[in-house]
């Protein structure tokens, strides 16, 4: 009974998705952030994100526009390839997958 139990739990476990929480914050220099050395506590709830969870030093965004950068960066998909590249009035088709739905 109890080896039934933890192989459940075991197999659960491997299966089950990962909580995964994503802060995207449109024009925020990193340099400006004391998880990224800046020297003064300014930012002290992102530098405690950044230190329990994962920090990234290097990320690249698709486009220099935020709609598109976005939509690129939760498709996984360039711009140009999701329809969000020249007019303020692109938005995301309703039948691109995003992160939040795999």
């Amino acid at each position: 009974m109890i080896l039934t139990a933890v192989l459940y739990a075991r197999h659960y476990v491997i299966r089950a998705k990962p909580n995964v929480v994503m802060i995207i914050i449109d024009a925020l220099r990193a340099d400006k952030l004391g998880a990224y050395g800046f020297p003064l506590n300014i930012s002290p709830e992102v530098d405690a994100l950044a230190q329990a969870g994962t920090r990234f030093d290097l990320v690249i965004a698709r486009s220099t526009w935020t709609r598109a950068s976005i939509g690129s960066f939760l498709t996984s998909r360039y711009p140009r390839s999701i329809g969000i590249f020249k007019d303020k009035w692109d938005t995301l088709a309703e039948e691109e997958l995003t992160l939040s739905e795999i």
